[in-house]
């Protein structure tokens, strides 16, 4: 599948979302948000989607890696795609970006799934 069409898409979902939603209502809610939290949420995306680009680019070998802009723009469209998808099966999509196997690239993807999966464990083992 070329990412012209999955590009396409996602601006059809887009679309059929804002074709489906009460403007008036969101519009509403807008005005009554909180633009100081509204304005550091904002600004911790950026760190958030570096640090967790950094961490699959350490799961991919120094021959096949990808610059880190590039593995920025493969997390934000694997995220994308993993909101819409059935258990976010849309994240695989990074492994596209790489300039390896495919194989080999959904391994490194899968790797990282499942590490954070594990964090997300130990963290709710210690929580309980």
């Amino acid at each position: 599948m070329n990412f012209k069409w999955l590009g396409a898409i996602g601006i059809i979902i887009f679309i059929y979302l804002l074709s489906n939603i009460n403007l008036s209502l969101l519009i509403t809610k807008f005005k009554n948000i909180n633009l100081f939290l509204f304005a550091v949420s904002l600004s911790l995306i950026i760190p958030c989607i570096f640090i967790k680009s950094v961490k699959w680019l350490l799961l991919v070998e120094k021959k096949d890696r990808i610059s880190l802009l590039n593995s920025m723009l493969a997390w934000v469209v694997g995220f994308g795609y993993g909101l819409i998808t059935p258990a976010r099966l849309g994240d695989f999509l990074r492994a596209k970006f790489l300039k390896i196997k495919l194989s080999k690239s959904l391994l490194t993807v899968l790797i990282d799934r499942l590490n954070d999966v594990f964090v997300l464990f130990i963290l709710g083992l210690f929580s309980f």
